[in-house]
Parts: structure tokens; sequence; C-alpha cells
């Protein structure tokens, strides 16, 4: 895998609906598969414990963001419910 700099770009590829009954598993499957991925690899991701921490943040106002490397691209997810990928 090639180091990416911090001045990559971020592109959005999905949205996560806190208040709705879709886990995070599902929202991030969905929007990388979308991406030209067949299958999408979330193991070794506690995605409830992100959406917890996310959902935790965003009820105290506070902005956050999780970083995770799914089929070894970064991608992240912040309070607003914000799917991105950091582009090579």
């Amino acid at each position: 895998m090639t180091p990416l700099s911090h001045d990559a770009p971020w592109r959005t590829v999905g949205r996560h609906r806190f208040d709705a009954p879709d886990e995070l598993d599902a929202t991030l499957a969905t929007s990388l598969r979308s991406n030209g991925a067949t299958d999408t690899r979330l193991r070794g991701i506690d995605s409830e414990e992100a959406e917890n921490l996310l959902t935790s943040a965003r009820d105290a106002d506070v902005e956050l963001e999780v970083h995770v490397y799914i089929d070894d691209r970064l991608v992240r997810i912040d309070t607003d419910g914000v799917v991105a990928v950091r582009d090579e």
C-alpha cells in the first residue's frame, strides 16, 4: 500500500443516517460497493463501536471523525454521517 499524502482529497461516497434503522456496517458496505468494489471486507472493524462513538459525539455537539482502512482504502466517517474515501 502506498502512503497517502495528507493533502489528498476526500471523495464522498455515501452518508450514514444515525436516526435511521440501518447500522453503520451496512452503510459502509453499500457506500463502498457502489464505488466499484464487488465485495467490501469489513473484517477487523468494530463498526458498532465506531457508530456508538460518533453518536455520542453528535449528542455532545462535538465534531469527530473515525478513520479506518477498508479494502486498502482510507475511509472516513464523521459526525454528520458523511462517508468519504481518500483518493491516491
